[in-house]
């Protein structure tokens, strides 16, 4: 092959190269450049409420919705961490409502009579059958508070990690519910009822704990 045939063919499969990284870069780029702009809106949104948002993610083999933010304001804040108003998750795809799960303690919702600025608060939402995924808009409504604009997985990227020695302690704990839920379901046989009851213990307890990892 004569040499300026090669490299002019060099040079096209550079060129190729080059347009599609530029691509990639480009819609990389672009998406995150939604994110940022809908963590904004909703930012500006929640703003007026006195609290801001931190993240909205699938957990516990995704079972539950984790639904968190942070108090700025403790007087705008009140409402949205008064358990009189009613709480949902709202699946834009489904049009189904999502509601806290309820335990012998109460729903999985972080309360408060005196809200602390700076503190992260969460609610957790059912979600049952598994019908909510990665990526999903929804909407959360506490009493006449709507925040819109919600994809499942979405976080601050500023959102403090947990330290080695909270999540050792919260991994302890979860193998220990773990071990007795265990135990539980083997005294049980093939008794239904009990078998129902064991896991319901299991959920309330695992949630509990959970809620209070995610609170220090």
């Amino acid at each position: 092959m004569p040499l300026k045939t090669y490299d002019r063919l060099t040079f096209s499969w550079l060129a190729v190269i080059s347009l599609i990284l530029f691509l990639s870069l480009v819609g990389c780029g672009s998406q995150s450049s939604n994110v940022h702009r809908q963590m904004a809106a909703v930012d500006d949104h929640l703003a007026v409420h006195g609290i801001r948002f931190e993240s909205l993610r699938l957990i516990g083999g995704d079972h539950f919705v984790d639904f968190r933010f942070r108090v700025l304001d403790a007087d705008k804040a009140a409402s949205m961490l008064d358990r009189k108003q009613d709480a949902y998750l709202l699946h834009e795809p489904t049009d189904l409502a999502f509601s806290v799960p309820m335990t012998k303690v109460g729903p999985l919702r972080a309360s408060a009579v005196g809200p602390k600025p700076g503190r992260t608060y969460v609610i957790l939402f059912a979600n049952r059958n598994k019908i909510i995924q990665e990526n999903d808009p929804v909407q959360i409504v506490i009493g006449d508070i709507k925040t819109e604009g919600l994809r499942i997985g979405m976080a601050r990227p500023d959102t403090e990690p947990r330290t080695p020695a909270q999540e050792e302690k919260w991994q302890t704990a979860r193998r220990e519910f773990l071990r007795t839920y265990t135990e539980c379901s083997r005294a049980c046989a093939k008794d239904q009822v009990c078998q129902q009851q064991c896991r319901r213990t299991y959920d309330t307890a695992l949630s509990e704990a959970y809620l209070e990892y995610i609170a220090n």
